[in-house]
């Protein structure tokens, strides 16, 4: 899950152990938060 466009897609402070999609910075879920037809529920 990429949680924000920050280091690492908001997943981890340490050293991912899969490679970060280089899209994190466009398609994560702080980027959804808000949307009208988002699926994410806060």
């Amino acid at each position: 899950m990429q949680w924000s466009s920050g280091e690492n897609a908001g997943f981890t402070e340490g050293e991912p152990w899969i490679r970060v999609n280089p899209n994190c910075r466009e398609i994560n879920a702080a980027a959804q938060t808000g949307e009208e037809d988002e699926d994410i529920f806060a």
